[in-house]
């Protein structure tokens, strides 16, 4: 064998087994609290911030305060509801993603969603991160008084799953505007 392919083969052989660069945690309240606390340097970080969840304006304040109109057109910043209902939770997700839309996110509902996830992507260069779990964004996950629970991960492997699943619910008939979704309340 030629020292070419021998130091290809080893190369892939250290890749392949240096695994310290990807981790998968397991997450509580703990830790998802800071990192949505801290949203701001994901905007400055990565071009795709993609949630999925429900949303009060406690969510909505962070990203107002992080997505500065010179950064809108450098992001893509979308939100995928879970179902609500017009009681009074349900009001407070709808007013919410009415903010959103207004700060420029892509908001849809879909009727059929119960996981809760954020995936953030990069253009290049940057390592891609999800966080998979129970925990929403509003004032109940991220006050801390319920205990939340995740995996968080940069595994690419787990991140090109999560983000082909959220293209295909998001380009899905099941998934629907705001307006459409709530046009008969």
């Amino acid at each position: 064998m030629s020292s070419e392919w021998s130091d290809a083969i080893n190369k892939i052989d250290k890749d392949v087994l240096n695994l310290s660069r990807f981790h998968v945690r397991f997450w509580t309240e703990k830790d998802f609290i800071p990192f949505i606390t801290s949203l701001g340097r994901h905007f400055d970080t990565y071009r795709y911030l993609w949630f999925l969840g429900y949303f009060d304006n406690s969510f909505a304040k962070k990203v107002e305060e992080h997505y500065w109109e010179s950064r809108r057109e450098l992001i893509d910043v979308r939100a995928l509801s879970l179902p609500f209902r017009k009681d009074s939770r349900g009001q407070i997700n709808k007013r919410t993603l009415e903010k959103l839309q207004r700060l420029h996110v892509e908001v849809k509902i879909n009727d059929h969603l119960h996981g809760r996830m954020m995936l953030l992507l990069p253009d290049m260069g940057t390592i891609s991160e999800v966080v998979l779990g129970s925990f929403d964004f509003n004032k109940d996950s991220l006050s801390g008084d319920k205990t939340n629970t995740g995996i968080h991960t940069n595994h690419p492997d787990i991140i090109k799953s999560a983000k082909t699943l959220y293209e295909e619910i998001w380009d899905s008939d099941d998934s629907r505007s705001l307006e459409d979704y709530t046009k008969d309340w």
